[in-house]
């Protein structure tokens, strides 16, 4: 996952030193997600949150399911609120959360207590990753409600400031006052409503090709002019699929 945002310029020189100094320009950051539902295990976690921290990437991310998603319904799958515990006792530097948690999953305001929790854990370090939900045979399989896309959506709408209000009057309260919000997903008519007004972060979910990717930059840059806010706020993502990964890794830790 590549994390785009504005650019940085970085130049100068110490006293003394004569040197020219080449500008550097910050156009992106590099994160990992990791599909924790598709044959992950404890122990490869453990060394996976370890390895993206020790070689440097900006920040770790995993998805919120509750089996595989590519059909292989045997696969291994870590529990996602209990992974990004641990995430928060075996890093100490990067940011880290779901991409995304559905909001038919838990109620809003229980999930923004146990995201208080991870938040303190970590020493402010989690993104509080907010989703509509899509993938129906999942919910029918545990027993989990699915309701119409429309209810879904108010769902997630509304979630929104029902987390808020919990971390701003109840404690123990998050390290920053509060947890920024990433959300998942590229409707323009609502979901891209829910970027402009209340995200950090925001996750298209899939690789678009480029001009796709562009119409939904200039739509999400429509919503934030109806609610006055700059877009630049917004740090929004660019998936690159590493389907290779799992694999080395696999045999790199045997």
């Amino acid at each position: 996952m590549v994390e785009i945002g504005p650019a940085v310029t970085r130049g100068g020189s110490r006293a003394g030193d004569t040197r020219q100094r080449i500008p550097l320009v910050v156009v992106a950051k590099l994160a990992i997600m990791i599909e924790g539902q598709e044959g992950v295990d404890w122990r490869l976690w453990k060394h996976l949150a370890q390895t993206v921290e020790g070689l440097g990437f900006d920040s770790f991310w995993r998805s919120d399911h509750l089996y595989s998603v590519m059909g292989e319904y045997d696969r291994d799958t870590i529990e996602c609120w209990t992974s990004l515990a641990l995430i928060a006792t075996w890093t100490s530097r990067i940011p880290f959360g779901a991409n995304v948690s559905p909001m038919t999953f838990r109620e809003p305001g229980v999930l923004a207590r146990t995201a208080a929790s991870v938040d303190l854990l970590s020493e402010g370090r989690l993104v509080m990753g907010v989703g509509a939900g899509w993938y129906e045979s999942e919910h029918n399989e545990f027993g989990v409600p699915f309701p119409s896309l429309k209810e879904r959506m108010d769902r997630m709408d509304a979630s929104f400031e029902t987390m808020r209000s919990v971390w701003e009057t109840r404690n123990p309260r998050p390290t920053r006052g509060t947890i920024p919000f990433l959300v998942g997903g590229g409707g323009e008519r609502r979901t891209l409503r829910a970027v402009a007004r209340h995200a950090s972060l925001w996750s298209m979910g899939g690789k678009l090709p480029v001009d796709d990717y562009r119409h939904k930059v200039e739509v999400l840059e429509q919503r934030c002019g109806e609610v006055g806010r700059d877009p630049g706020e917004i740090r929004p993502d660019g998936p690159v699929p590493l389907p290779a990964a799992r694999r080395r890794l696999d045999g790199e830790i045997e």
